[in-house]
């Protein structure tokens, strides 16, 4: 910049050289007073409204300059510019035990991308398969009321959907769960896969540490709707409506209609 009476007072060549930043001009149009009076009534609330100062120049030029001996760097605010985070998956992990959790019922998890070469400078935290590879994570639940509602916590391994308080990579958690490869999806009677027992819905869970289970099932099969309540442990059963063998296809042979409490040998 030169001839700039500030400038030119003891001031280096290379202090006179500067960065534009930023740039706006103005040019004023020679309509008429009466058109313009319109169109300024019109951008009187915009952020283009022309300026009222009748005296201003037709056309202006404003620039923001800073000397280019002087570092500039993107403006950031870790609040407003941090990366926004997408719905992920995870791997539930743990201290050792199959259920890990805090008295929030919060879980740990190893996000996928994770890999323990670049994360060696800290022991590989954060993709070492246990709980040192991320903070507790709040689990979504269907009902959550004081000291009631409904509960099924993640169990070491498991995979689950994470997602991000808006947006905010620092606040994630546990929409929901899915089968993948090596957890298929839940087979009643421990018989049956998907698609043959479509028509069969409920829950059924797992034995810490064992193989037995207990389940509510429904089986919504046109002309054999039941319902069952069965624990492994004593095989016992209380039946409801159409009385059937297990399924592993989409129909089975019946054994009677009405209430039945069992105990199977």
């Amino acid at each position: 910049m030169n001839d700039h009476p500030e400038l030119e007072k003891n001031h280096s060549p290379k202090d006179k050289e500067f960065l534009i930043l930023t740039k706006h001009f103005y040019n004023q149009n020679n309509l008429p007073k009466d058109i313009k009076d319109q169109v300024e009534k019109l951008l009187s609330l915009s952020h283009w409204a022309t300026s009222k100062d009748s005296d201003q120049e037709r056309q202006a030029n404003e620039l923001t300059v800073v000397r280019r001996t002087i570092e500039v760097v993107p403006e950031y605010d870790p609040l407003t510019h941090r990366p926004t985070a997408h719905v992920q998956r995870a791997k539930v992990v743990s201290d050792g035990e199959e259920i890990h959790v805090d008295e929030w019922g919060r879980i740990k998890v190893r996000f996928l991308f994770t890999r323990r070469e670049d994360l060696a400078h800290d022991g590989g935290a954060g993709s070492n398969d246990t709980d040192t590879d991320s903070a507790w994570v709040d689990v979504l639940t269907p009902w959550a009321g004081e000291g009631y509602g409904a509960r099924f916590l993640p169990r070491k391994d498991e995979m689950v959907v994470i997602d991000f308080f808006d947006g905010n990579i620092d606040r994630p958690f546990v929409t929901g769960r899915i089968h993948e490869a090596q957890r298929s999806p839940t087979k009643f009677d421990i018989k049956g896969q998907l698609p043959d027992t479509k028509k069969l819905s409920g829950i059924r869970s797992k034995e810490v540490g064992g193989e037995g289970y207990n389940q509510l099932r429904f089986d919504d099969t046109t002309g054999q709707i039941s319902a069952q309540l069965h624990s492994s442990h004593g095989a016992t059963q209380l039946n409801l409506g159409n009385l059937s063998h297990p399924k592993d296809k989409a129909e089975s042979d019946g054994r009677g209609e009405g209430v039945e409490l069992r105990i199977c040998s």
